[in-house]
């Protein structure tokens, strides 16, 4: 997995993923897929905020969300969900992921919001 496209951080309780290298393609992000869920599992996170930067959200892309992101939100167990991008792209993927009642999503285009929001759970 390519640190310069995906990296991992956090901010007190909140797990700050930041996409902004991010072109779109899937292949891209393997392996940050089972990193994440291997973080998710040996801490106590409040939620997530995955921060999309300027990616664009093509056919390929929202697809891979649907699928794969949706399962991922339901086996990390996390309550709350926000993601952050310049222009539509966080509402887009907010509206992409299908997940049951139990997880709260919400589309942001300020990170620091996504983060108090988080923590407002």
């Amino acid at each position: 997995m390519d640190r310069d496209i995906v990296s991992f951080s956090e901010e007190g309780d909140v797990l700050i993923i930041d996409l902004d290298g991010w072109d779109g393609d899937p292949e891209q992000i393997q392996g940050a897929e089972q990193e994440f869920l291997d973080m998710v599992a040996t801490a106590e996170y409040r939620g997530v905020v995955t921060d999309l930067g300027e990616v664009s959200l093509g056919k390929e892309t929202q697809e891979h969300i649907k699928r794969g992101w949706t399962e991922l939100i339901e086996e990390a167990g996390l309550d709350r969900f926000a993601y952050v991008s310049v222009g539509l792209g966080a509402m887009a993927t907010n509206a992409n992921i299908q997940t049951d009642s139990s997880v709260t999503r919400k589309a942001f285009n300020d990170r620091t919001e996504a983060v108090e929001w988080v923590r407002s759970s």
